[in-house]
């Protein structure tokens, strides 16, 4: 069993959670979970799979996949919710900023276009 495989199996039996349970923790099969598992195997989490693991047992990500640091210690993966919805937020925030810039900028580009078709009638009735 490889390091990884060792440190998940330790952890979940000194949580008292199942394969079974961390599968439903963090939306996957249990299959799946159980294939990490498997003596020789080569099937890992994923890095999304690796940092709900990590979040939810509350062990630093370095630690569970790499073996390195302290278990306990909080890594900049996990960052809390308020923050994580702060930043969503203001991201929306300039995404809708560019949205009405470009619907202004579309706006002014019609007012041009009508513009210059009224300029070449005018053009055309003083010729």
């Amino acid at each position: 069993m490889n390091n990884f495989k060792k440190r998940l199996k330790e952890l979940l039996a000194e949580r008292h959670i199942s394969q079974n349970k961390l599968a439903e923790m963090i939306g996957i099969t249990q299959s799946t979970v159980s294939k990490w598992f498997v003596p020789d195997g080569h099937n890992s989490p994923t890095m999304n799979q690796l940092i709900e693991i990590s979040r939810l047992l509350q062990v630093d990500l370095n630690w569970l996949f790499l073996g390195v640091g302290d278990k306990n210690m909080v890594n900049f993966y996990q960052v809390d919710e308020a923050k994580q919805i702060d930043q969503v937020q203001t991201e929306l925030d300039f995404v809708m900023k560019e949205v009405k810039l470009l619907k202004e900028l579309n706006d002014c580009k019609t007012e041009l276009i009508r513009l210059q078709n009224e300029l070449s009638e005018c053009k055309k009735n003083n010729n």
